[in-house]
């Protein structure tokens, strides 16, 4: 809870506890500005001035919050202005629930989908993904070239079926089933196909 100048006038134990204070007195009457760097509570204090004067309440927003020590947490907050029996504000409060993991999650796999997309794009393997009627999914640009294709989307929703012919087809088919069923896979074998134009190819396939 913060007055109207954003001074701290009540908090929980949990916030007692995260900025390790013995107890709320040593942060009563403190401003976000204490605790955190310039850009975290200017906004803060930005936020908490317009509800303020708006009366207007902000729900489930997403902060980053920069402290003294250098360190990084992420919040995601909702405040709300506090008032008096008279409904005169006086103040905000505000709830905020600990999300850094999940940022730090998702900053994570945003790291592993950019570098498995690098991956998908510089390989001169032909790699592709299909769902469990043997459609694809997604391929890579060395797949879809390869099938005389001009993007990605050309090739999307197709089958083997569609590339090479029912003969092909089947067998493919009836493997992948086996895949599925089994979770067994098929690694490094030394295929033969011929697509539709009648090119022909060898190929080992994982």
């Amino acid at each position: 809870f913060k007055d109207l100048q954003s001074r701290f006038i009540r908090i929980s134990k949990s916030l007692v506890r995260l900025h390790g204070v013995k107890d709320d007195s040593e942060l009563i009457g403190k401003t976000d500005s204490d605790l955190f760097g310039k850009e975290h509570s200017q906004k803060a204090f930005n936020d908490e001035q317009n509800i303020v004067r708006t009366g207007e309440a902000i729900y489930n927003m997403v902060e980053r919050e920069d402290h003294s020590d250098g360190s990084i947490t992420w919040v995601e907050t909702s405040k709300m202005p506090l008032k008096d029996l008279n409904g005169q504000i006086i103040g905000t409060f505000g709830i905020s629930r600990d999300i850094s993991n999940i940022k730090h999650l998702e900053a994570e796999l945003s790291l592993e989908r950019n570098l498995f997309n690098n991956f998908l794009v510089t390989s001169t393997d032909l790699i592709y993904f299909k769902d469990m009627e043997g459609r694809f999914l997604r391929v890579n640009k060395r797949k879809y070239e390869k099938h005389g294709f001009k993007s990605e989307a050309d090739i999307i929703g197709k089958t083997d079926k569609d590339l090479f012919g029912e003969a092909y087809s089947l067998e493919t088919v009836l493997e992948e089933q086996e895949i599925v069923r089994t979770g067994v896979p098929i690694l490094n074998r030394i295929e033969h196909q011929q697509s539709g134009d009648g090119a022909e190819r060898w190929l080992s396939i994982s």
